[in-house]
């Protein structure tokens, strides 16, 4: 209310002066009042609308790229919206054969959440918190009709039955009879079975909460108990509705994991056998996978520290397990997946850091090293399919250099590696189950990201989801990805984003994006669909933008990645001052013009750098930022600091409260309240820093919002008040 009267009252001031009515005194002069008038009305900035409509001009990409047991179909995900504008998601299937894509599901009360084969010609689908069966003949059959959701569906092997998680309850239904068996009982708001709460889905990649035995007989299954996990409220809407999340912060207590192993053959009750996987409890199991027999689960065990790994070898009737493989750093490990077993389960495929860089090793049964698969100063990042007939294995790495991550295999007896990708870029792979084929989500800097089907070789046999491709053209702007060496020899890849037409002698305004944290790394050869076609605009409009991955981001190895442990930001920044005394050095720079914008881990890099510098930055953008570690969550917070109590000098100089007081440029601080990743309390802690010491700014909160703030909407919205917020402080 109060914005509509101001609005109204310059409004009527502006008439009066129009009307010859002159000041009486010193004033803001009609344009600059006109221009702050207009700030509230025009926010949404018309560009950015067509970067983050729905849809949005880089175009949508299908989800859930699964293939039919047999590899003779792949089934995804495609969303349009209705007559009314809702979000309908549909079911799509391409036949191999004939290279045809075609819907299964476009009713528009049947949007499917997620889906399963069952077998070569039949999928169980979710929608609307139900389960349907379905043929490719698109005939649907109804499997439940319950108050409660069904969710995380998995179908068993052999076709037969279809596995589920209700009211944090594993049921068992036989597809063919609808006839349902409950697998456990006693799940409740504080315990989970099959399912993946926050910090295992978030921070250990923990993808499923259960899983079938090769032999449909069995199941594996978590049981998750957070009775004694603090709560944390996040406010879901603009009703100022909340939910209460449980969220262990460092230091505090995690849940307590057990994996069991559910024998259904037969009709009977159900038992588990809970697995002894140690005594002690404060650990993680993040990753479970079945032997080829059957009869042995396979449980990934990290300590509370992260700084060993353990590979258990449990027997599923007696509940024993033993230990088989082992990785030790004294600052953490990182997962490496699971293992792949191969030769009936006589040899494994593992992945791992041991090196220093993550290659790919043959194991025996119990643990040994037979054979290194890859090796050199580079790493794979997934192994993505074995191919036992022909003898190889399937894999993503950054062979030719640490930005472009390409296909690529090997033979499992060991020789030369092999491309077998299209050259540069990102590559995304989902192989089909004979590795004939593969379907590649791919992009470059210059092309926005598709999804392409083809054989191992390489080439090229038909695009997926043409008609959703946007029209998206990087024509007007050219982004160089090149490396810069420090005096004392570090090597750091830079990204610098300028506009076609660049006039060398002219010197430009830079706006620095940031991230650099670990697990991540933001200068690779690939589109960034959030971020990507905005940076292209401001260069069109003659704002430069750099980026930079100092120490501690991925893809360099972990000696690259190491120098952060225990002491967050302090490297980080180190380094993106080293690439920012590299960035004012050129002629085309005005060093007197730079901002510098970040987002979670950037957002407190961000802040970090606006503080704690001087004279360098011009203003600062911070969303969603961590201010103080102690406010972030166990898994990932521990893996690089330890515990608060293990290291509170860490703990203290990287909160950022105290440096509150420094702040001496603009800053704009932007966060959604229903983050449930990074909560709203980092930044209404650091608000009231900023309160306590006097310092102005500028704040934009979106009600309901989670840590992406993704809805088109919205995002419309913030990257206009980015944009503009920019444009006026350089």
């Amino acid at each position: 209310m109060k914005t509509v009267i101001s609005i109204s009252f310059l409004a009527l001031s502006l008439c009066l002066v129009s009307c010859g009515s002159a000041p009486s005194g010193p004033t803001i002069a009609p344009s600059a009042r006109l221009t702050s008038a207009m700030e509230f009305q025009t926010e949404v900035d018309p560009e950015i609308a067509r970067i983050y409509g729905d849809p949005p001009v880089t175009g949508k990409l299908p989800s859930s790229l699964t293939w039919s047991p047999n590899g003779e179909h792949l089934a995804y995900l495609r969303s349009r919206k209705d007559r009314d504008g809702n979000k309908v998601t549909n079911l799509w299937i391409m036949d191999m054969k004939n290279l045809r894509e075609t819907p299964l599901t476009s009713k528009p009360d049947l949007s499917v959440d997620g889906f399963a084969w069952l077998n070569d010609d039949r999928l169980v689908l979710e929608s609307q918190g139900d389960l349907y069966m379905m043929g490719l003949d698109s005939k649907l059959t109804r499997l439940t009709e319950t108050d409660e959701a069904e969710e995380g569906v998995q179908a068993s092997p052999d076709g037969a039955k279809v596995a589920y998680v209700r009211s944090n309850n594993l049921y068992v239904m036989d597809v063919k009879t609808a006839a349902e068996r409950k697998i456990t009982s006693d799940g409740s708001d504080d315990r989970y079975y099959g399912g993946v709460t926050w910090v295992y889905g978030e921070e250990l990649g923990t993808e499923a909460g259960f899983g079938w035995s090769p032999d449909s007989n069995k199941l594996w299954i978590h049981a998750i108990d957070e009775t004694n996990v603090s709560r944390r409220t996040v406010v879901v809407d603009a009703d100022g509705n909340t939910r209460t999340q449980a969220y262990p912060r460092a230091g505090e207590k995690n849940p307590i994991v057990r994996v069991g192993a559910a024998d259904i053959e037969g009709s009977g009750d159900v038992t588990v056998k809970w697995l002894d996987t140690g005594d002690e409890t404060d650990v993680y199991l993040p990753q479970v996978t079945w032997h080829p027999d059957g009869d042995r689960l396979i449980v990934a065990r990290l300590d509370r520290l992260q700084t060993v790994l353990e590979l258990l070898m449990c027997d599923t009737r007696t509940g024993a397990c033993k230990g088989f493989v082992e990785e030790r750093d004294p600052r953490w490990v990182n997962l490496p997946g699971e293992p792949i077993f191969i030769k009936d389960g006589s040899q494994l495929l593992w992945l791992s850091e041991r090196n220093g860089y993550a290659h790919i090793y043959k194991l025996s049964a119990d643990g040994l090293v037979e054979k290194q698969l890859t090796d050199g100063d580079w790493v794979v990042t997934s192994i993505d399919s074995v191919d036992e007939k022909n003898g190889y294995v399937y894999f993503t790495g950054n062979a030719k250099r640490p930005v472009t991550y390409e296909i690529h295999r090997v033979p499992l007896a060991g020789g030369d590696v092999e491309r077998v990708s299209p050259p540069g870029g990102v590559h995304n792979a989902v192989f089909s189950p004979d590795s004939s084929r593969y379907v590649d989500r791919h992009s470059a800097l210059d092309s926005p990201p598709v999804v392409d089907l083809f054989d191992n070789a390489g080439k090229g046999l038909a695009g997926v989801a043409v008609t959703d491709r946007g029209s998206y053209s990087c024509d007007t702007v050219t982004n160089d990805v090149f490396p810069i060496e420090t005096s004392d020899g570090l090597v750091f890849w830079a990204q610098l984003t300028r506009p076609r037409a660049f006039e060398p002698a002219r010197r430009y305004p830079v706006l620095i994006y940031v991230y650099g944290g670990p697990g991540a790394q933001v200068v690779k050869d690939h589109f960034r669909t959030s971020f990507q076609a905005w940076r292209n605009l401001l260069a069109r409009r003659g704002i430069l933008v750099f980026s930079m991955d100092g120490r501690g981001s991925t893809g360099r190895g972990k000696d690259f990645e190491t120098p952060i442990h225990r002491n967050l930001g302090k490297v980080e920044l180190e380094d993106q001052l080293a690439g920012i005394d590299y960035l004012v050095k050129q002629p085309y720079v005005d060093p007197e013009r730079l901002a510098i914008f970040g987002w979670s881990y950037g957002g407190t890099m961000s802040l970090r750098s606006v503080l704690l510098t001087k004279d360098i930055f011009q203003a600062g953008i911070s969303v969603a930022p961590v201010t103080d570690w102690r406010q972030y969550d166990t898994a990932y917070t521990e893996r690089y600091m330890q515990r608060p109590q293990d290291n509170p000098e860490g703990y203290d100089s990287t909160a950022l409260f105290d440096a509150a007081k420094k702040l001496d440029v603009p800053l704009l601080l932007i966060h959604g309240l229903g983050d449930d990743n990074v909560h709203f309390a980092n930044t209404g802690l650091f608000v009231n820093a900023l309160i306590e010491a006097g310092k102005s700014f500028r704040v934009m909160f979106y009600p309901g919002a989670k840590h992406g703030i993704r809805a088109s909407k919205a995002r419309t919205h913030l990257f206009s008040v980015i944009t503009r917020f920019i444009e006026n402080n350089l």
